[in-house]
């Protein structure tokens, strides 16, 4: 963490600060999970195993939505950046259904593929968050990679 981004800790304020804190403590977990755990050991945390749905069109956390929604998927983004090693997409995505799940919603992981254009065909994967067609992580690529599966509680969000 660099003094820019311990400066800009101790300026914001105490539900912000606590959010970022929230963020980090999950992704760390999820990090050590995805790295530490066999997936066939946790799959079930994120729910039943799905089709992807037909012809979803995924749109990018945009500056308009605030909300919970919004400032978790922000509050991640920051985090993901700022925390020492590298948080890949997965850890993201699981970050961001246990945050989200904690305040009532029901969160979507997609895995997707796209060949990685080498000769021998390898495919690159990538996963991301998604509550009704917003992606709250993995946006920014989500657009060149294929859905092959998703997961999602069947539990309905106890908010309105």
């Amino acid at each position: 963490m660099n003094s820019t981004s311990i400066q800009r800790f101790i300026r914001a304020g105490r539900m912000q600060r606590l959010l970022w804190l929230e963020a980090s403590l999950f992704l760390i977990t999820a990090c050590i999970l995805v790295q530490c755990v066999p997936f066939r050991r946790w799959k079930w945390a994120l729910g039943k195993m799905h089709p992807p749905a037909a012809e979803v069109h995924f749109r990018a956390l945009g500056c308009l939505d605030y909300g919970a929604v919004g400032t978790v998927g922000r509050a991640l983004e920051t985090a993901a950046r700022v925390l020492p090693g590298e948080s890949v997409c997965l850890p993201q995505a699981i970050a961001a259904k246990w945050m989200l799940a904690r305040r009532g919603y029901v969160v979507e992981v997609y895995f997707g593929s796209r060949r990685a254009g080498q000769i021998d065909e390898l495919f690159e994967l990538h996963a991301w968050a998604v509550i009704d067609e917003l992606c709250i992580t993995g946006a920014t690529e989500v657009t060149t990679f294929t859905p092959i599966v998703r997961y999602c509680s069947d539990r309905r969000p106890y908010r309105e």
